[in-house]
């Protein structure tokens, strides 16, 4: 296992790397063709993942994912990961493809120990902690969630849908009945 660790990054370029994590700067991290494992920390990042299954985190900040080719992970772990002021943007969302947006380590519910899966809120926000909504204008989507049930948004994320989501498209989400 390679590691390299500095300082100032300014200019590095790596090879053959699978796995990298980014810093609380504003990052640039690209896979190649096999299966990357690409979080970028703080910042605004900008995380691409190519060819292969590849499983992104953007961590906080205003990130730019784009998972490429392949059943590609948006992984999720915080309600702050991606905020009303600051919302991520996934630049092909695949659901046929198998891509997945992974919300299960989101606390949905703040008010209750322990972590509950969102539930959707066909309306809009109704006053319950834990509840999402989503809308879809024409390719792009957007995903709002209410974790406190304030009736406001603690967390939103924009997506271009390359093809139509299914079930299996998310996790930490309950399904539409």
């Amino acid at each position: 296992k390679r590691t390299a660790k500095r300082g100032d990054a300014a200019g590095d370029r790596f090879k053959s790397i699978e796995n990298l994590l980014g810093s609380r700067l504003n990052d640039i991290l690209t896979g190649d063709g096999k299966a990357n494992l690409l979080a970028g920390g703080d910042g605004d990042d900008v995380l691409a993942g190519n060819g292969g299954d590849d499983t992104l985190v953007g961590g906080a900040g205003k990130d730019t994912l784009t998972g490429g080719e392949g059943a590609d992970v948006f992984l999720y772990t915080a309600a702050s990961d991606s905020t009303p002021a600051a919302p991520d943007m996934i630049k092909d969302f695949d659901g046929e493809g198998g891509d997945v947006l992974d919300l299960k380590a989101v606390d949905a519910d703040t008010t209750k120990p322990g972590d509950q899966d969102f539930i959707f809120a066909p309306g809009g926000f109704t006053g319950v902690a834990g509840e999402y909504h989503e809308t879809l204008v024409g390719t792009v989507g957007t995903i709002q969630a209410d974790t406190d049930g304030d009736k406001i948004a603690d967390f939103k994320l924009t997506y271009i849908l390359v093809s139509p989501t299914t079930p299996s498209s998310y996790r930490g989400i309950l399904p539409v009945n």
